[in-house]
């Protein structure tokens, strides 16, 4: 069930069991459908830049051009590799997969 958001909503994500908001002050709520068995899942985080959402894990690009990443459920694996998880301006995600856009185009 979705919860109130307190500001004003500058971006949202949604996927398969999650809705996020990003928020005007930089931070971000979250809604997991399955909020019992969500991971590390913050209800609210602060300096988010976007957010992405997966069929099984949520990213969220952080201001300080990091990512953050939660599974879905304890027995899921969700992690980003080195290599894109500095200097990042962009992240999306679909179904199983992410893709990050860093800051030199790659």
């Amino acid at each position: 069930t979705p919860g109130t958001v307190h500001g004003r909503s500058v971006a949202i994500a949604t996927g398969e069991l999650t809705s996020i908001a990003v928020l005007s002050d930089g931070s971000a709520s979250a809604w997991p459908e399955d909020e019992p068995r969500t991971v590390g899942w913050p209800r609210t985080f602060p300096r988010v830049q976007s957010v992405a959402v997966g069929d099984h894990y949520s990213l969220a690009l952080i201001s300080d051009h990091t990512v953050r990443i939660w599974p879905r459920n304890k027995n899921a694996s969700a992690k980003v590799p080195p290599i894109a998880s500095e200097d990042v301006i962009a992240v999306a995600a679909s179904g199983w997969f992410f893709s990050v856009v860093k800051s030199d185009g790659s």
